[in-house]
């Protein structure tokens, strides 16, 4: 018997390690926690180089191995031991909801060590099948198909030369042991098709039927991989950018430092079609108080409904309205939606004129509009817009609405000291507000992971000396409350930032969930309310910062290189194994025709014919069809059983129909001149025993 082929080698070690690594590493990045899925794969590698020099007892008791018995325990061990395990893993290991997840895992990475067999190595997959289809119903890791490709490949190849070292043994302890005999058998081609084809069945209804219920099923638990528990550099995000943290409109509050709430939606929530890109305010926001801003309150509030039009003239609805006569631009812009209606009035620059298909919306005395809670705003708004020009901006003033107690704020003395020195030399209130932006900018640096400031604590004091990291609605706030401690009348604005990277096409931008943001603004003579983002130019942590960054950094494997690569690793696959398939098919039949010549293999096929025709002619006479892998003396015993008053060949005609189908039989065909004439004459006799019956 060849060796090489018929005892496990390196090259079947290698094959399952490479499986059992995409395996781990794609439930550990499905889960967030890329660490995990590393420690578990080295763990598991150095398990697969243990068990190929690990020892290969040969002790055997009713069918069970020492190999089996110890994987068996570790296996059980590992699963009821789950969360012990978990502790071990890196950054709190897995959710608690998938902790048999985990168990999974510990299962393929411990019982590695004890995989010296061809089954106890191969049983590695079992574990490995059910944590792919718990990553697809997880649905966080794209590349995971690519993986699983991997999989399928390196498996299936194990899979195959497992099952021919088994068949090889089964021929040698049936008496036959010279290799190049088997070599040359057809019944190589034949062993375990069954499996095969029950395999692929398996595979193919657990994709198409199974996946749909794991995800329904597990539902609940994969919900906190898309908001997780704890924040993670792929997960953690500013508040305000998410659903859960916008300001409720109608509810008029912004909470401040409160922490990351999970990753931003990246679905699209509008269109803006307008000549640069400029900040869609929604809200602003007057008082401060306890981490918290609010709208502000002035006597009622005063509040302008808009009836029965489509036009809304803002500079006669409005007494605060300024008209940027020379010290601004005046724009066109055009917002829509393809997903039914718009989120509300988040608008452009200083609103002039509004047209929207709307009846239900209210003018505030700062210019912000609102729509009532049963009102859509509609599919689509546009209309005319200005934007102030800076270069000539120079004195502030305070809108008629604005009240001298907002100007009243509590800084520490620090917070002082640098806010004077920061507008040291300043020449007029413009400069003023830029210096406090810089310096606002250069002492925070941009973090949608920075952590929540706690209740009670000065939240500008704190982010500008302490923590020193923080997102958009703590520069806005910083930045606002030293404005109005030098007099600058200040509020904080929210709304969606639109920045050139989000342009779809010329002057077209594409909104997104996640580009929701908050900064300051500060009211000017002659122009009113302008700009001021302090979170422009900030330092950054990397994959958390502002406008490109401020979305979540792609992972390696969402890279376009990553994904061409995984295209052409399976175009490589594909193409190498039919080549290897070819190139096998080529070198046996050149094995063939060097052994028994050209003249020998042609006879070969003629006697294989009259053996099919010969058992063709039984299966039709006797109406029982042959089994795909029956041989032909399982077959003919089979029907001798079911007729048992035809008149049966003799004991050798099944023999020789074998010899013919699969022996390394040559000369004549004359020589089974016998065979065929029994096979006719017992067709004969079944079909009139199928008659009788």
């Amino acid at each position: 018997m060849n060796n090489s082929i018929s005892k496990i080698g390196w090259q079947d070690f290698l094959l399952s390690a490479i499986s059992c690594t995409t395996v781990l590493m794609s439930a550990g990045i499905s889960v967030r926690n890329t660490n995990a899925g590393i420690m578990l794969t080295v763990l598991c590698l150095i398990g697969h180089f243990f068990a190929a020099l690990g020892p290969r007892p040969k002790w055997i008791f009713h069918r069970l191995t020492l190999d089996g018995i110890l994987f068996a325990t570790v296996a059980m061990a590992c699963l009821f031991g789950a969360g012990h395990l978990n502790r071990f893993l890196p950054e709190e290991g897995f959710p608690p909801q998938l902790m048999y997840t985990a168990g999974l895992c510990w299962v393929m990475a411990l019982g590695s060590f004890f995989s010296w067999r061809d089954s106890t190595l191969l049983f590695l997959g079992v574990p490995a099948i059910a944590l792919y289809g718990l990553v697809g119903a997880f649905d966080t890791f794209p590349f995971a198909p690519v993986m699983f490709f991997g999989f399928l490949v390196c498996t299936g190849t194990l899979f195959a030369r497992s099952h021919l070292r088994n068949m090889l043994r089964l021929a040698e302890q049936a008496g036959e042991g010279d290799w190049d005999r088997l070599r040359g058998y057809a019944w190589k081609s034949l062993a375990g098709p069954e499996w095969a084809l029950i395999s692929a069945v398996v595979v193919i209804a657990f994709s198409a039927l199974g996946a749909p219920f794991i995800r329904s099923t597990v539902q609940g638990a994969t919900t906190p991989l898309r908001d997780p528990l704890r924040p993670s550099p792929a997960a953690a995000v500013n508040p305000i950018n998410t659903t859960l943290g916008r300001p409720d409109p109608n509810r008029g509050t912004l909470r401040v430092g409160s922490g990351p709430y999970g990753r931003p939606s990246e679905d699209p929530v509008m269109i803006a079609v307008m000549p640069d890109p400029v900040y869609l305010r929604g809200e602003a926001f007057y008082r401060f108080d306890q981490n918290q801003w609010t709208t502000f309150e002035l006597g009622g509030q005063r509040l302008t409904r808009i009836n029965d039009t489509s036009k809304l003239d803002v500079g006669r609805l409005n007494p605060e309205f300024v008209e940027l006569n020379g010290a601004g631009k005046k724009f066109s812009y055009r917002l829509s939606s393809s997903a039914g209606q718009l989120p509300g009035p988040y608008l452009p620059g200083v609103l002039s004129t509004l047209n929207v298909g709307n009846n239900g919306l209210f003018i505030r005395q700062d210019g912000i509009l609102r729509n009532t809670r049963d009102r859509p705003f509609g599919p689509e708004a546009g209309g005319i817009s200005f934007v102030a020009d800076r270069t000539k901006l120079t004195k502030t003033a305070k809108p008629g609405f604005w009240r001298d107690s907002l100007q009243n704020v509590l800084i520490s003395d620090r917070v002082r000291l640098i806010t004077m020195q920061a507008i040291r030399g300043a020449k007029n209130d413009y400069e003023k507000a830029e210096a406090l932006r810089r310096m606002v900018s250069q002492r925070i640096r941009y973090n949608l992971q920075a952590a929540q400031i706690a209740e009670g604590k000065d939240v500008v004091d704190t982010v500008l000396f302490e923590t020193q990291e923080g997102y958009c609605d703590l520069y806005a706030t910083s930045l606002a409350i030293v404005a109005r401690a030098v007099g600058l009348p200040s509020r904080v604005a929210s709304g969606y930032l639109v920045s050139d990277s989000q342009e779809l096409r010329m002057n077209e931008y594409l909104i997104r969930e996640s580009d929701y943001h908050a900064w300051t603004e500060i009211y000017f003579e002659g122009a009113g309310w302008v700009t001021f983002d302090a979170t422009e130019g900030a330092a950054e942590v990397e994959g958390f910062g502002r406008g490109e960054a401020w979305r979540e950094k792609a992972a390696w494997y969402q890279e376009p290189w990553a994904q061409l690569a995984g295209n052409v690793l399976i175009a490589v696959c594909l193409v190498g194994l039919v080549g290897a398939l070819l190139w096998d098919s080529l070198k046996s039949l050149a094995r063939r025709r060097a052994s028994v010549g050209v003249d020998s293999i042609q006879a070969r096929g003629e006697f294989h014919s009259l053996a099919v025709r010969a058992l063709s002619d039984i299966e039709k006479a006797a109406g029982i069809p042959r089994k795909f892998p029956e041989t032909p003396a399982e077959f003919v015993a089979r029907v001798a059983r079911q007729y048992p008053g035809s008149e049966a060949p003799n004991p050798g005609f099944a023999d020789r129909l074998n010899a013919m189908l699969y022996g390394n039989v040559t000369g004549e065909l004359s020589q089974f001149d016998d065979v065929i004439a029994q096979s006719k004459a017992w067709a004969i006799s079944l079909k009139k025993a199928r008659k009788s019956s």
